[in-house]
């Protein structure tokens, strides 16, 4: 199982410096494994945008560069962003990233 931990960010950063944080980690991560790998652990039970949405993020790519990628609106990517927390009843883009891989 990986296991992301946000303790090595100091406590009084801001929550903005560590979402970066996170976000450069994930995609560190999703560039390391290959978008190829990242696909196998994308559940069937999701809809289409959905699955697209999470092989994007896992790929390491920003809300802004999946909205611009998809051709929809940030706002948008948002709302999938919840609704893929609230599926794998994670809280953090870190958490997603390590249920997905841990499968």
């Amino acid at each position: 199982m990986v296991r992301i931990s946000t303790s090595a960010i100091p406590a009084q950063a801001s929550v903005s410096v560590k979402r970066v944080l996170i976000a450069q980690l994930c995609r560190l991560i999703g560039q390391q494994l290959g978008q190829k790998n990242m696909r196998r652990s994308v559940p069937n039970n999701l809809s289409p945008r959905l699955k697209e949405t999470l092989e994007l993020l896992l790929a390491g790519y920003s809300e802004k560069e999946v909205a611009t990628k998809m051709k929809i609106s940030v706002h948008t990517v948002h709302v999938h962003v919840k609704r893929l927390h609230k599926h794998f009843d994670v809280a953090s883009r870190a958490e997603l990233l390590a249920r997905c891989l841990s499968k």
